[in-house]
């Protein structure tokens, strides 16, 4: 704070003078006051506007304001209740041993901390969420390995195969090599042997031999075709109508008999098992002539035996008619009564069975004795 300053008086001042310029002086200290009383020092003794310091106060205080605003959110936030079985999960906060994502029916959502409890090796495991996916992209990655070691065993015992069968063709030939070197008998055969099977006519027998097995070949493969067309065309569409016609008769039944017939005109060929196209006609014939007659004589044998037990069941309900029909008649012939006549009921129900009868019977000689 400055004290107070007075200009010295002049000796030829008046009273008057002075007193003004000491009031002067007193006006000028108490500004000067004001102003320090408003201003604050700085980092480096300055003086700085005390404005400016009550705006960083209350930037300060409005910024404590919105952190406890914030703190108080998140606060009712996480005291809001949940549903009903339901459970506030944390979510992982820490290094995870594996990036993965997790999604929900809207989208990707934060991974939550949770510990997976499973068997693995005969032992129990307790793993969190992240390694439990580490473990999985493990088992995939050594899932495919194996699967690429089983693959290439396979490849391997193929080739061992492969190279026992050179190895023994290389001995075979070894031991024949040998055979023509050391011994003139066999050289003298295998020369003769050769020039035989290189002859022109033995190059045109091979040859002809080669033509007909193509030729076979190719027959074998149109009579094939030929053999799947009859059977698409003609023997299914007639299984088909007559299973049909005949509901009692299954279409596998049908085929097992047409199997039958087909047997008979199999043939062996030197490239597998077929039907003789020539016998397609004596199977047409074979299903008009025995299949449909067996499979009607079937169908009529079990329409019948259904038939009997209809009956039966027909004549065990005619007798019950017949045995209700008596007891009918009987409980007639006991309601005349011998003395007096008891109440008679107004209502009675209908008769249907035989148990009914035998109950309204009962019920009609209590009646006639008064005791109903």
């Amino acid at each position: 704070m400055t004290a107070p300053t007075s200009s010295p008086a002049s000796p030829g001042m008046s009273m008057d003078a002075m007193m003004a310029d000491i009031a002067g002086d007193s006006i000028k200290q108490t500004m000067l006051e004001q102003a320090e009383s408003e201003s604050t020092r700085d980092d480096r003794g300055r003086f700085s506007p005390k404005a400016d310091t009550d705006i960083a106060a209350n930037e300060s205080l409005s910024d404590v304001s919105a952190d406890d605003d914030t703190t108080d959110i998140a606060d009712e936030e996480d005291t809001t209740p949940l549903p009903k079985g339901m459970v506030a999960v944390p979510t992982i906060t820490r290094e995870m041993a594996t990036a993965f994502t997790v999604a929900d029916a809207e989208g990707a959502i934060e991974p939550p901390d949770l510990t997976i409890e499973f068997t693995a090796n005969g032992k129990s495991r307790r793993e969190p969420l992240d390694k439990v996916v580490k473990l999985a992209q493990w088992g995939v990655y050594n899932h495919e390995k194996h699967q690429q070691a089983e693959a290439a065993m396979q490849q391997a015992e193929a080739l061992q195969g492969q190279i026992q069968q050179y190895d023994a063709t290389v001995r075979q030939m070894q031991f024949e090599r040998q055979q023509l070197l050391t011994n003139d008998d066999a050289y003298l055969n295998a020369r003769a042997a050769f020039e035989q099977q290189n002859t022109p006519e033995a190059r045109l027998q091979m040859e002809r031999q080669q033509l007909q097995s193509q030729r076979a070949q190719m027959e074998f493969s149109q009579a094939q075709q030929v053999g799947t067309q009859f059977l698409d065309t003609r023997v299914e569409p007639a299984l088909e109508l007559i299973a049909s016609a005949l509901p009692t008769v299954s279409k596998e039944e049908l085929a097992a008999r047409v199997l039958l017939v087909a047997n008979r005109y199999t043939v062996q060929t030197p490239f597998g098992a077929i039907i003789n196209p020539q016998a397609h006609t004596q199977i047409a014939e074979a299903i008009r002539d025995d299949i449909v007659p067996w499979a009607q004589q079937v169908h009529d044998q079990r329409n019948n035996e259904r038939s009997a037990l209809t009956a039966g069941q027909s004549k065990k309900t005619q007798a019950l008619q017949v045995e209700a029909q008596k007891a009918k008649n009987m409980a007639a012939r006991a309601m005349k009564a011998v003395g007096h006549s008891g109440p008679q009921s107004k209502n009675r129900p209908p008769i249907k069975t035989m148990d009914d009868a035998i109950a309204d019977s009962i019920r009609s000689s209590l009646e006639s004795i008064g005791l109903r």
